[in-house]
């Protein structure tokens, strides 16, 4: 090709180029993109036109691009200032329409609650339940109706709500995936439930002081409630209205978009519970200052999420929303891990794209397993005379299979029975991973593999049911505290495994070369592995939430009304349940597995910078 043909062909992509990097608010991942493209340009123009003018052009191009990288590194403001400051208000911007009808749907609700209850003086029993209204009419009637914040103490309060609500809220957002009803279903739930109680105290002539203690913490915490819904709304739109994407690209847009308002309200959820644990309570404290507590609320949520985006989109601050670089993922293959530092989110797209390529193979294998694993444990509790809790709640199935009492005779089984279970879940896992990625191009022997490696499967599988067990001894002692420790040690050490199996499959230098290669792999990079195991915990809470509520309460009485005839006793449901349990641990430690052994390359890339230095050879030979 001629060089004033090849200058032709380029020159208005280089005019954009020069655009973008002349641009006052500057994009990271575009100019990253450029950087590729200029390089590529000037690899070419090295080769054809080593003396002529367009390779100095391209040259000094290059080096403005990579410039502005290395600026844009070292003044950029922390991430987490920047979330707050300007990317989630312009995520809330351009979900403004969906977070309206969350608002509508729930003030609607409670137009439904308080309508209902004026018509039919029953209908808050049906609502809040039998015990609670007779409780709060017992409190009423001893001069304290706002008795029951002032049960417990103010910092076991402070937990419990606190988690409830988070819990509350990821439900909310969850159940979004199913097309967005369901985040309108708990809306409306919800927004009847509080029109509904709000209405029984206004019939007790105690509107004024329901109004001060209950909003008093309300006002953050249903305005989160509210805003969760949004987000559920957010992310079921992209398989209701995919538009011209696929609807599983659609959703990925969507998704990413609805987890990032979830987070955002986690400290408002926290801060609500605060709130209500510490200062609810004091119902006897001047109505001016509580009044004053409401109107600083809301206008914290009026300020931050109604004006401050506007107020953004007037300066011409709002980030646009990224559709094409987020979609393009869908053209990325794995192949591209190699020698590239990619951040969290790109490596939790990365664990999402090899669950889509494997979805058949990881959904049959673990129902598998579950299906072995519910009759081994239900042979051994009969072997031992044990029976287990049966109820229609996953959370409750998972702890009884993790949770070992020392003086019961089937403790040593079950210890095995779990630890095989983990084991062989690993064991699946590293297979794909080695036949997807580490050994793409080769033929390697499946049966070959699980040998060579098994010990490493077993180790792991170990360590992970070790980790567990101590959660559910620290759950089973310490009670709220304990499961919040156990988060910590959870979220701190699980990658650990999982990273270094991946190591010596990778390197597979022997137990103890492996094991110190994977120290100094982490080493300097544990914050990013830290960072890394919140996001795939917080996504692993959020499925489990999804598999527990509402589906599992729903197979239930479908199972009560159309199959059970007589007794409570029926195994069925303690069956399907544990079948559950195991089938959403498996999915669990998939997903972990995945991410935490992808990271592996961004770590080889942050300790070598080998794609680095070729790529800067490559710029300035």
């Amino acid at each position: 090709m001629k060089e004033t043909d090849f200058i032709n062909q380029n020159k208005d992509k280089w005019q954009d180029f020069e655009k973008v990097l002349n641009a006052e608010i500057k994009n990271p991942e575009k100019l990253s993109e450029v950087f590729v493209q200029i390089t590529d340009d000037l690899s070419y123009a090295r080769t054809f036109y080593p003396n002529r003018s367009v390779r100095f052009y391209l040259n000094n191009l290059a080096q403005k691009v990579f410039y502005n990288i290395y600026k844009n590194k070292k003044e950029k403001k922390s991430k987490l200032i920047s979330f707050w400051v300007d990317e989630l208000p312009s995520i809330i911007f351009h979900c403004k329409k969906e977070l309206l009808i969350s608002l509508i749907v729930f003030t609607l609700a409670m137009g439904i609650g308080v309508l209902s209850s004026a018509h039919d003086p029953e209908f808050c029993r049906s609502i809040l339940g039998d015990d609670y209204v007779d409780m709060t009419i017992a409190n009423i009637e001893k001069g304290d109706p706002m008795a029951v914040y002032k049960q417990r103490n103010e910092l076991d309060m402070f937990l419990g709500i606190t988690l409830n609500n988070i819990l509350v809220a990821f439900r909310t957002f969850v159940s979004g995936l199913v097309f967005a009803i369901g985040s309108i279903g708990i809306l409306l739930f919800n927004g009847i439930m509080v029109g509904s109680f709000q209405y029984f105290f206004i019939e007790k002539g105690l509107f004024l002081e329901s109004f001060l203690t209950i909003w008093l913490h309300g006002t953050l915490e249903i305005s989160s409630i509210v805003i969760a819904g949004g987000g559920g709304i957010v992310m079921g739109s992209g398989l209701v209205f995919p538009g011209t994407y696929s609807r599983m690209q659609a959703f990925q847009i969507t998704a990413k978009k609805g987890l990032k308002i979830l987070i955002g309200i986690a400290p408002i959820l926290a801060l609500a519970g605060f709130i209500e644990g510490f200062f609810t309570r004091y119902t006897d404290a001047p109505d001016f200052i509580r009044f004053a507590v409401i109107l600083v609320s809301f206008a914290f949520i009026v300020g931050y999420f109604i004006y401050y985006p506007f107020l953004l989109y007037k300066k011409g601050r709002i980030i646009p929303e990224k559709v094409e670089e987020e979609v393009s993922q869908n053209s990325y293959t794995l192949s591209s891990l190699q020698n590239e530092i990619r951040a969290n989110s790109g490596i939790i797209t990365d664990v999402l794209l090899l669950f889509k390529r494997n979805i058949r193979a990881i959904l049959k294998w673990s129902f598998i397993v579950a299906i072995g694993y519910t009759f081994c444990f239900e042979l051994i509790n009969k072997i031992a005379a044990i029976d287990y809790f049966a109820d229609n709640n996953l959370f409750a199935a998972i702890i009884e299979i993790f949770d070992y009492d020392m003086l019961r005779f089937g403790v040593l089984p079950k210890l095995v029975l779990n630890t095989l279970m983990i084991s062989i879940g690993i064991a699946f896992v590293f297979g794909i991973l080695n036949k997807k990625i580490v050994h793409k191009d080769q033929k390697i022997n499946l049966v070959s593999f699980l040998i060579e490696h098994s010990y490493k499967f077993l180790i792991a599988g170990i360590l992970v049911n070790l980790i567990i067990f101590l959660g559910m001894e620290l759950i089973n002692s310490l009670y709220f505290f304990g499961f919040l420790f156990f988060i910590v040690i959870y979220i701190s050490v699980i990658p650990i495994p999982f990273l270094w199996v991946f190591v010596g499959i990778k390197e597979n230098n022997g137990l103890l070369k492996d094991q110190s290669n994977t120290i100094a792999i982490i080493k300097g990079n544990y914050s990013r592995l830290l960072g890394l195991s919140i996001i795939l915990t917080f996504i692993s809470a959020l499925f489990l939430i999804l598999i527990g509520t509402p589906f599992l309460i729903s197979y239930f009485e479908f199972v009560n009304y159309n199959f059970l005839s007589e007794g409570e006793g029926s195994s069925v449901p303690k069956y399907i349940n544990m079948t559950l349990a195991i089938f959403a641990t498996n999915i669990v430690i998939t997903f972990s597995a995945f991410g935490n052994s992808l990271i592996y390359f961004s770590f080889l890339e942050i300790n070598q910078a080998t794609g680095l230095k070729d790529k800067i050879n490559q710029l300035f030979i």
